[in-house]
């Protein structure tokens, strides 16, 4: 939106409430242990939805506004900002992982009729990740502490900011403070994934020997904020989000998890071996009885 908006302080404050969250993000994580690798696709998705009375200020000046933003990079070298941007939150969460290439894929459309004004953004970053495998002869280690990051302030990619929604609503004069508002909010926070490994759902499928974690945050939030204008701007101004973060971690192999760490085994423990060992165990035990037995009735 190239439009210059210059509202009155009544406006400012309806509009200071426009905070961005995102509604449909997923990160999904696939873990390669033979090649010591892991495929992490991050889909962040985010609408800003604010309406306002027909005939309305607000209504003349956004009606009829419309931008699409679309394009792909893909990056390959230590030295690219977009790697080292993403890399530098990474390993503040986990210091030995390291991002050997990366694509990013983005979407962004607004249009505004008399009503109603949309922006939705969709940002999807395909990162291959080393540095977090231990393996050893019976077992593999991998280290996930990174997953709970976030990225905060702009994250700039061809000129546009893939992170914020401020630089996507044009100039609003000499109310800053909005833009500071929306700049300061993250649309690429997976915080909330910090819960231990050892809490998300587990399945193991044998007949793929495939074990996958899944954890949606349950922080599902429809929020519908009114404000009643007054004078020129006369009417009702709301603001409706959601937000539902959730991962999956796909696994090859038998796998469990502790704390931040997922431990993979070649494959399932053999539960007709371990019946057996139980059945040797505990005859062993029955004989020793025995002996013990018939030595005291001696």
């Amino acid at each position: 939106m190239k439009k210059i908006i210059v509202l009155s302080a009544t406006v400012l404050v309806i509009l200071s409430l426009m905070v961005p969250v995102t509604y449909g993000s997923t990160l999904k994580i696939s873990l390669y242990p033979e090649k010591k690798l892991a495929n992490v696709n991050l889909e962040s998705e985010s609408e800003l939805i604010f309406t306002y009375p027909n005939g309305s200020f607000a209504s003349k000046m956004l009606n009829g506004s419309s931008e699409n933003i679309s394009f792909s990079e893909t990056f390959n070298h230590p030295s690219d900002h977009a790697i080292a941007f993403i890399e530098g939150y990474l390993k503040s969460r986990y210091h030995n992982v390291t991002v050997d290439n990366m694509t990013v894929i983005f979407n962004l459309t607004e249009n505004a009729n008399n009503t109603e004004l949309k922006i939705y953004k969709n940002l999807s970053l395909d990162l291959w990740l080393s540095g977090i495998f231990n393996k050893t002869k019976s077992e593999t280690k991998v280290n996930l502490s990174w997953r709970s990051f976030e990225i905060k302030g702009s994250f700039d990619i061809n000129g546009h900011d893939v992170n914020n929604f401020g630089s996507y609503l044009g100039s609003i004069g000499m109310f800053t403070g909005l833009m500071d508002r929306l700049n300061n909010k993250s649309t690429i926070n997976f915080t909330m994934l910090k819960v231990p490994l050892s809490k998300w759902n587990r399945t193991y499928d044998s007949s793929t020997n495939t074990t996958t974690f899944y954890y949606n945050s349950s922080l599902n939030e429809l929020l519908s904020i009114s404000v009643n204008g007054t004078g020129m701007f006369n009417g009702t101004y709301t603001l409706k989000l959601l937000y539902d973060p959730s991962s999956t971690i796909s696994v090859p192999g038998y796998a469990t998890a502790s704390n931040n760490t997922i431990t993979i085994l070649p494959s399932a423990p053999n539960t007709f071996d371990m019946l057996i060992i139980i059945v040797a165990v505990v005859a062993v035990v029955v004989i020793i009885a025995g002996i013990a037995l018939a030595i005291r009735k001696r």
